[in-house]
């Protein structure tokens, strides 16, 4: 088994750093092991290639798109309501990551095989109920 490094992934637009875990596949470029918070256009599962600086690995540019979609969530529901909101979700396959603190944001995985369009449609619902706010951070599905 291959070793988890981090990754910087530069948003020159927000002017912010994001880490995030990566393995280094056989052929030199990083499989992305967790979904971003902050950064747009990349899933987890996605390969990526890097730069080395300063014993640093900075994210090049997407190699192959995973086929993963990444959403997020800032939820201000109570936590009975959003368990019950994100039930439906996570029969689907979706899976999150926490950001914690008082902001309640969360990084959503859509794994490639799952309906997006139903996984929408529930982020929508929960919008609609006010129980949080979403954004489309990666569409990694194919829509056609």
């Amino acid at each position: 088994m291959t070793e988890e490094m981090k990754m910087n992934f530069l948003d020159p637009v927000e002017d912010l750093i994001e880490t995030m875990w990566v393995e280094q596949c056989s052929d030199g470029n990083f499989t992305v092991n967790n979904s971003p918070f902050f950064i747009y256009g990349i899933s987890y599962q996605d390969i990526v290639s890097a730069k080395v600086e300063d014993g640093t690995l900075h994210f090049n540019r997407k190699i192959k798109d995973s086929g993963n979609s990444t959403y997020r969530v800032i939820w201000s529901c109570d936590q009975a309501d959003f368990e019950t909101l994100w039930s439906p979700l996570s029969e689907l396959g979706c899976t999150y990551e926490s950001y914690g603190g008082k902001l309640n944001l969360l990084s959503i995985n859509v794994p490639a095989e799952t309906d997006i369009y139903k996984v929408y449609s529930l982020l929508e619902a929960g919008e609609n109920q006010k129980a949080w706010e979403f954004e489309e951070a990666h569409c990694g599905h194919n829509l056609s």
